[in-house]
């Protein structure tokens, strides 16, 4: 790596440390704690975003010797002294990309516990402690967020914080609590997909489904247009997220029959469905979410009933079969979705977001818990921006 070539990693070490004493010197040091830092924190982030090295991640704590960024403005880096930082409650440009840090840090241990579960040994043979540890981490993140970063409207308040002032600031408030909120369900999901035989983790399966809610609660405050704050690629980002808390409800109704509920739950999902029909009229990204979703559900064995044929039924039920059997669940290798995509010869403009979803309703039963974690990491892997 560059950044280790240039001795990055060793900033801060105790044989290698920069003097600060001078206006270059001081503003050079902090760059490459900054650089570094932003290169570690994504390395991390990435190893519990879903990919072929999900669990995986290249830089070692006891390899590096930087201390972290200040929270700082522009102005106090060239003008404060190199010990100079501002209190954590105060908002600066820094804010955001020190609460990045965190959750990466947090999400490198996940990554450890899931390279665990997937790689090395059964999620039943996990010391659950580490689950429940991992969980209050995560929770600590949102709970110490600065005032800058706090969405209330998730703890049953309906007002922003009065520092959240721009739309840059909003847009990092956004992200911070959807990428924590994805993160949390998805260390919890192995233990989701087992709490209806295993009741030690009916805490997983009531965590799982709350983070995934709370992802769904900031439909309210988020852009419906790529024209408004954060153009295309913010757009991109919360419909992943909201693409994966969806998919963790279904889950849900598929595998926990003993909750009950079960109409409230699939009316559930059905309402949630309507935030990616909505931006699908707006916009060509979550048609694509359709497309890729369409390509997966080939791949595992999910087939589309043929459109003359005679209908089953109608509405939120109607337009799939289930699978006579499952593929091959231990192909990792992604399929490129194709925008002219047809799934057994219907083209996916002609289905709807409810007929998906009825398809894994359909074909839940049938799977066991390895199977579905095959199918949720191929769908971060396929739509992970």
């Amino acid at each position: 790596m560059q950044a280790k070539d240039m001795g990055l990693h060793l900033t801060d070490s105790l044989h290698n440390k920069r003097p600060e004493e001078t206006r270059e010197q001081i503003i050079d040091a902090e760059m490459r704690r900054r650089v570094w830092w932003h290169l570690a924190s994504t390395d991390w982030s990435t190893s519990l975003a879903g990919s072929p090295h999900e669990g995986t991640y290249s830089v070692q704590v006891k390899h590096m010797q930087v201390r972290r960024p200040r929270n700082i403005t522009d102005e106090d880096l060239a003008t404060q002294p190199a010990d100079f930082s501002r209190p954590v409650e105060e908002a600066t440009a820094n804010s955001y990309y020190l609460q990045r840090i965190s959750l990466a840090e947090v999400c490198r241990e996940a990554a450890d516990l899931l390279w665990d579960i997937y790689a090395v040994r059964d999620p039943e043979q996990i010391e659950y402690d580490r689950v429940k540890q991992l969980d209050a981490k995560f929770a600590g993140l949102l709970d110490n967020l600065p005032n800058a970063l706090r969405l209330d409207h998730l703890k049953g308040g309906d007002q922003r914080t009065e520092s959240v002032t721009t739309n840059h600031l909003m847009k990092q408030s956004h992200f911070t609590y959807l990428t924590v909120e994805v993160r949390r369900s998805k260390v919890h999901l192995p233990f989701l997909l087992r709490a209806e035989r295993d009741h030690r983790y009916a805490f997983s399966r009531t965590q799982c489904l709350a983070s995934a809610r709370n992802v769904l609660a900031l439909r309210h405050v988020l852009p419906h247009e790529q024209s408004s704050s954060g153009g295309p690629v913010f757009l991109i980002g919360v419909l992943h997220h909201f693409f994966c808390a969806m998919v963790v409800l279904v889950m849900d109704v598929c595998v926990n029959k003993a909750a009950g509920h079960e109409e409230e739950r699939r009316q559930e999902v059905k309402e949630a469905c309507g935030i990616l029909e909505r931006a699908r009229e707006r916009s060509s990204v979550a048609n694509t979410f359709l497309e890729s979703l369409m390509t997966i559900l080939k791949k595992h064995g999910v087939r589309c009933q043929n459109p003359t044929a005679p209908p089953v039924s109608t509405g939120f039920a109607a337009g799939w079969g289930t699978a006579a059997g499952i593929n091959d669940f231990t192909s990792t290798t992604p399929i490129l979705a194709d925008p002219n995509l047809a799934v057994d010869g219907v083209m996916s403009d002609t289905l709807n977001f409810d007929d998906l979803w009825q398809s894994y309703f359909d074909m839940g039963p049938q799977l066991d818990p390895e199977s579905w974690n095959d199918i949720f990491n191929d769908l971060e892997m396929r739509v992970d921006p």
